[in-house]
């Protein structure tokens, strides 16, 4: 019988809220497709939905409880008559957020989902709608960057900034990586140039004289504010993300010098 993981109520405290339902087996409206999830990662943004601060919500319930899951990659097993994008063996990620890509099968719109091609690597088609197109967006349409620019960007051990890395050392840029404050000393299996602990911006010694084009800020309120901090002039600072959870009250608030050397390059992707 399918299984979904489900929560009632937000909570922080996420393994503690979540349940574990059986439910029949759906089958699939002319417009739709049954679907078989096949891996489905726990991201951030997961646990911010599961805690009530994030803007969007599950748009499945099951016996009056959220179906959580934002992100996944799953196999079509069935197509309503008038589909005609997608056929049983497909696999596909969700187009549409909040879809509940934590459970074992779904009935889903057809256009709700991108066919993509086989591959035997389900836990790397997992993530790519969440993770890896928007580290590409971030470096091919937020700025012009030149081998020998920097990037410095927060949440650095995240599987964002993770892809934003390797891809920027594929152009020769190099890439700063702010993470949240740990011992002295601590190494960490990541692909950027430079780690430091949010705590040692704006005036760490190793930063002075780097060429650091693009902010790439995630985390919003004061985290932001340091990585717009380090920027060289003309540099683009962009938030794409408030993993602080700090809701709708949040700011990032930046210096007027900051604004100037900026050159109106701050940007929020669409």
């Amino acid at each position: 019988m399918p299984l979904a993981l489900t929560f009632a109520k937000p909570s922080w405290q996420a393994a503690e809220a979540l349940l574990l339902e059986n439910y029949p087996q759906p089958e699939p409206k002319d417009n739709e497709v049954l679907i078989e999830f096949l891996a489905a990662p726990v991201n951030h943004l997961d646990l911010l939905v599961i805690a009530g601060r994030y803007p969007i919500k599950p748009k499945f319930q099951l016996n009056g409880n959220h179906v959580g899951g934002f992100d996944g990659v799953g196999r079509v097993l069935k197509c309503g008559k008038d589909v005609t994008k997608l056929t049983p063996s497909d696999l596909v990620i969700p187009k549409a957020l909040g879809l509940g890509t934590w459970r074992t099968h779904a009935t889903l719109i057809a256009d709700d989902l991108i066919a993509i091609p086989p591959t035997p690597d389900v836990t790397f088609a997992a993530i790519l709608k969440t993770c890896v197109l928007p580290a590409y967006l971030l470096l091919e349409d937020m700025k012009q960057l030149k081998p020998g620019d920097w990037i410095i960007q927060n949440a650095g051990l995240g599987a964002i900034s993770q892809m934003i890395s390797q891809l920027a050392h594929l152009r020769g840029v190099k890439v700063i990586s702010v993470i949240r404050d740990r011992s002295p000393g601590t190494t960490w299996n990541t692909a950027a140039d430079i780690v430091l602990n949010e705590s040692e911006l704006p005036n760490a010694e190793i930063l002075k004289g780097k060429r650091i084009m693009l902010g790439l800020d995630s985390v919003f309120g004061q985290s932001g504010e340091k990585i717009a901090s380090c920027l060289s002039a003309h540099a683009t600072f962009v938030n794409y993300g408030q993993l602080s959870g700090g809701g709708p009250a949040a700011s990032v608030n930046l210096t007027h010098q900051q604004k100037l050397f900026a050159d109106g390059r701050l940007k929020s992707p669409k």
